[in-house]
C-alpha cells in the first residue's frame, strides 16, 4: 500500500469500516504485527499480492480493538432501537460496524436490539431506510440527530 506521503506499508486488511466520520481499513501492519486504522483518503496505490501470511490476530480480537478505538476517542455509543412487532429489518452494510450486538423481545413481542455505533451520515441513511419499522429508544442524542436528518431529507 503506497500513501500520499510516498510511504509504503504491506498491510494485511481486516475490515474496512466508518471510523471517526472517514471511511478507514482495519488491518495489521505486516512488518510490525500490530493492528492500525488507515484512512481511506490518505491511500493513493494499493498491491494485491497472493500472499499466504497468517494474521497473528483472530476477528474477536479486531471487533475489539475497534471498540477499544471508538472508546479511546468518544465516538461510541450505545444505540437501542424497538423493532415493531412481526417487522423484519434488514441489517446495514458492513462499513457500519456494529459493536457487541444483543436483541431480545418484550411482551409484547417487539424486538429489542441493541449495539455500540458510531454515529455517520450512513448510519442515519440505515435507519431512514427502516425508520417505519423501528423506533429508537436510546440515546436521545441520536434520536435527536436522527429527527433533524428526516426533517433535513423532507426539506430537500
Amino acid at each position: 500500500m503506497t500513501f500520499l506521503d510516498q510511504s509504503v506499508k504491506e498491510i494485511f486488511p481486516w475490515r474496512v469500516i466508518f471510523f471517526e466520520n472517514t471511511l478507514s481499513v482495519i488491518g495489521e501492519d505486516i512488518r510490525t504485527k500490530q493492528l492500525i486504522t488507515i484512512e481511506i483518503d490518505q491511500i493513493d496505490d494499493i498491491e494485491v499480492r497472493g500472499s499466504d501470511y497468517r494474521s497473528l490476530f483472530s476477528r474477536l480480537e479486531v471487533e475489539d480493538f475497534i471498540n477499544a478505538m471508538r472508546a479511546v476517542a468518544g465516538s461510541d455509543e450505545r444505540l437501542v432501537l424497538k423493532i415493531n412487532c412481526g417487522e423484519d429489518i434488514s441489517m446495514p452494510s458492513d462499513v457500519i460496524f456494529l459493536g457487541n450486538p444483543y436483541t431480545t423481545t418484550n411482551q409484547y413481542g417487539d424486538i429489542i436490539w441493541a449495539a455500540s455505533v458510531e454515529t455517520s451520515t450512513y448510519l442515519f441513511e440505515w435507519l431512514y431506510s427502516i425508520k417505519d419499522k423501528i423506533s429508537i429508544l436510546d440515546p436521545s442524542s441520536i434520536k435527536n440527530d436522527f429527527e433533524n436528518f428526516c426533517d433535513e431529507r423532507k426539506a430537500a
